[in-house]
This record gives structure tokens, sequence and C-alpha cells, in this order.
């Protein structure tokens, strides 16, 4: 099970859940707001910064996400501030996939190895770029399951506002193998 942003809430929930059950999972984290310990803000997200919801918003600190490498969790690269990667110059897509992974290795004292796209946006470009950053594999978010290749590897994304019969649709053995599927359409 993989979590993206490195919400706190991963630390104080999803990781005790997952605990109960033997399971481990993989957080991904964008590294400047673990580095600063402070809220996620990337654009869209206002509307929430004034809300008693605001503290969904904080990201683990390097200690957090050092507990979690402690038990046996994979923390793993989610850029270095979150941008939309698609539309990143060569520059400042470059600093962003290698600063974020030398960033997590350095503070954690483990490889980083993985990436979660923000957004799960990501095209072929960028995912060449991952590759050259020395990631081994990259996760997208896309309506099509198809196996891309290691730099585009699909995920299917929950989300607190799903409801029951999007959620059961979502992992139903049956949908997931039409998904993947050469038919099935690959955007979003």
């Amino acid at each position: 099970m993989t979590f993206d942003d490195a919400f706190l809430s991963v630390l104080n929930l999803a990781r005790l859940i997952l605990s109960r059950l033997g399971l481990p999972g993989t957080v991904f984290v964008p590294t400047a707001f673990a580095s600063q310990r402070q809220r996620l803000r990337w654009s869209g997200i206002e509307q929430w910064l004034e809300t008693r919801d605001a503290p969904e918003l904080d990201c683990m600190s390097w200690n957090d996400l050092a507990t979690l490498v402690d038990e046996g969790w994979e923390v793993a690269s989610h850029s270095r501030s979150h941008p939309r990667l698609t539309g990143l110059d060569d520059h400042a897509l470059r600093f962003e996939l290698e600063e974020s992974r030398r960033e997590c290795a350095e503070c954690l004292g483990v490889p980083c190895d993985t990436l979660a796209y923000p957004y799960g946006d990501a095209d072929d470009r960028v995912a060449e770029f991952a590759r050259a950053a020395g990631y081994t594999a990259a996760a997208t978010l896309s309506s099509s399951l198809r196996n891309a290749g290691a730099h585009l590897w699909p995920r299917v994304g929950i989300y607190h506002d799903d409801p029951m019969w999007r959620f059961r649709l979502k992992v139903n053995p049956t949908i997931r193998r039409l998904r993947a599927h050469r038919m099935w359409p690959a955007h979003e």
C-alpha cells in the first residue's frame, strides 16, 4: 500500500492499522516539506489552509520518516517541492528528481530507488529523466493499468471521498484486468 505526500496522518493512523495487519507500506515524500516540517501547499490547496482540517496537510519530519523506515516501510521520493513535473523545463525537472533522491538517501541513510510522480502525472520525457536520475521504478496514476515500463508503473488512486461503490470497482480483480488490457484508454 502506498501513500503520497507523507502526511503526518500516515504516521499517526495508517501506520497503526497496517502494523496490526502485519503489513508494511511505502510513503512518497516531497522532501522540501519534510526538511522544513511544513504544511504541504500547492495550487488548489488554499481552500483547506484556514479550516479545522488544515493539520491534515502537515508533512512528516525526517525523524518521523526514519521511524517508518525502522519499522520496515519504504520511504521514497515524491519530488522535492511537489510540482507538476511535465510542466518543468529540463533543468528544473532534473533538480526536482535528483535533489529529492539525494535528500531521501542522505536524511534516512537508506537508498532511495523509487518515485511517485506528483499528481500521478508523467510522460515519456519525465520517465526518462527519472531513469537518468537513478530511480529503478516510478509510479503514475492513469485510467489504464497496462504496464508501460518500470518508470511509468501504473497505480490505482484510492481517495477519502471515493464512495464505496467506486472503491469496490477500483479493487475488483476483473475490473483491474480489464484496465490492464491494451484496449483500455491510457489517459486519466
